[in-house]
């Protein structure tokens, strides 16, 4: 109900106001998950049963676990990468971008923009925190 209020006004959505509107309210917003949030309180929600498989995709091991490999266990996803002595790495670059990595092992290289994020496969959950001094250190610029 309080995220309802938060969000709610007629005269915004539509307009040239909404983003503005927006970027203003989402930092404040909880955050929650969905199925928490909305489906956990939802008295008209049914479940039915099924075999099939499911992935968080949120997350940069998910991705990794669902992209085609190569014979070292290494991902790169649209750019192009020349790989030497890597192995169970996630490559991550723009299409128009090459890269030429030597000796990694268990990494996530990602870029975006103009942010070069390198950091351990395996503690991809620190990117929060990443992003959070990025911000603090270096300003909105970059995040």
């Amino acid at each position: 109900p309080d995220l309802t209020v938060k969000l709610s006004s007629d005269e915004v959505y539509g307009t040239p106001n909404e983003k503005a509107f927006i970027d203003e309210q989402y930092p404040t917003c909880p955050n929650i998950s969905v199925d928490y949030g909305i489906m956990e309180k939802a008295d008209n929600v049914y479940v039915s049963l099924g075999d099939f498989g499911w992935s968080d995709m949120g997350t940069w091991g998910a991705l990794y676990d669902i992209s085609p490999k190569d014979r070292n266990r290494n991902v790169t996803i649209k750019g192009q990468s020349l790989l030497y002595n890597c192995n169970d790495s996630i490559i991550v670059l723009p299409k128009d971008k090459l890269a030429v990595i030597d000796g990694l092992d268990g990494y996530l290289v990602a870029e975006s923009d103009n942010v070069l994020l390198i950091c351990k496969k395996d503690e991809e959950h620190t990117i929060r925190k990443y992003v959070n001094d990025a911000r603090i250190k270096m300003g909105d610029e970059y995040v």
